[in-house]
C-alpha cells in the first residue's frame, strides 16, 4: 500500500508546484472546490503531479483579462 503514495504530493509542496501558498491550497480545496485530491491518508491531503498540471492549466490567473481588439 505505501508504493501507491510513494508518487503523491503533499499540500506543502503542491502549494510550491502552484505556486500558492497552503491556505491558497485549502482556499481551492474547500471553498472553490475547484482542486480535489487524489489521496487522503488520515488527514494528510495527497496529490498526483497529473492532478496538479490540470489544475494550473485550467486555473484562472489573477488580473484583469487582456483587452482584445476588434
Amino acid at each position: 500500500m505505501d508504493d501507491v503514495f510513494a508518487n503523491t504530493i503533499g499540500t506543502e509542496e503542491a502549494a510550491a508546484f502552484l505556486g500558492l501558498s497552503q491556505a491558497g491550497v485549502r482556499y481551492h480545496l474547500y471553498r472553490v472546490k475547484d482542486l480535489v485530491p487524489d489521496f487522503r491518508d488520515g488527514n494528510k491531503i495527497l496529490f498526483l503531479k497529473d492532478t496538479l498540471v490540470s489544475f494550473n492549466k485550467r486555473k484562472r490567473r489573477p488580473g484583469r483579462p487582456a483587452l482584445t481588439e476588434d
